[in-house]
């Protein structure tokens, strides 16, 4: 069973989609959401709702028959599940964008204009520090990803939006993944 984690996204139905169009039955697809109503997704009866939240999670029923687990952007939550993976299980991580690239060390990478909002906003100027982290870590049972690179190396593929990406990501996360 191919198990694919999401929040409730735009892209999710078209994504559903195509798995389906290739592998018609072999897919579990979950989506993390507070509200049993979804704003983005319409395929509701072929996904799993379960709540956003670590605490009231059941691991055992996400890996229940998986063999392929795909991360479809990496948010905490999915990382708290990443780091309770079993050995045996083969993980992809479909990076998004901000998944990855808000988690860089180095966050000059933005066009000015992009800096100047980024500059404003409280969350971007305390989120590199202790007590960001520590809050990271009680709300949702994981530190921040840059803390938690090692959990990253039980990442097997990665798939980026555009191939050159790849490389980039590979480098700041020291990934030992393979890029498809």
């Amino acid at each position: 069973m191919i198990v694919h984690l999401f929040e409730d996204q735009k892209f999710v139905d078209i994504t559903i989609e195509n798995f389906e169009n290739v592998s018609v039955g072999l897919n579990k697809y979950i989506v993390f959401s507070n509200n049993q109503e979804l704003k983005y997704v319409f395929r509701k009866e072929q996904t799993l709702i379960l709540p956003n939240s670590s605490y009231k999670l059941d691991i055992d029923l996400i890996y229940k028959d998986c063999q392929l687990l795909i991360i479809h952007f990496l948010s905490p939550i999915k990382l708290y599940i990443l780091k309770n993976k079993p050995p045996h299980i083969k993980v992809i991580w479909s990076v998004w964008g901000s998944d990855a690239y808000d988690h860089f060390s180095n966050q000059n990478f933005f066009e000015p204009l992009t800096n100047i909002v980024r500059r404003r906003s409280l969350l971007q100027r305390v989120k590199f520090s202790y007590l960001y982290a520590l809050y990271h870590l009680v709300r949702y049972r994981v530190k921040p990803l840059r803390k938690e690179l090692k959990i990253l190396q039980s990442v097997n593929y990665v798939i980026t939006v555009l191939p050159y990406e790849f490389n980039i990501i590979k480098k700041e996360f020291s990934l030992i993944s393979k890029y498809i």
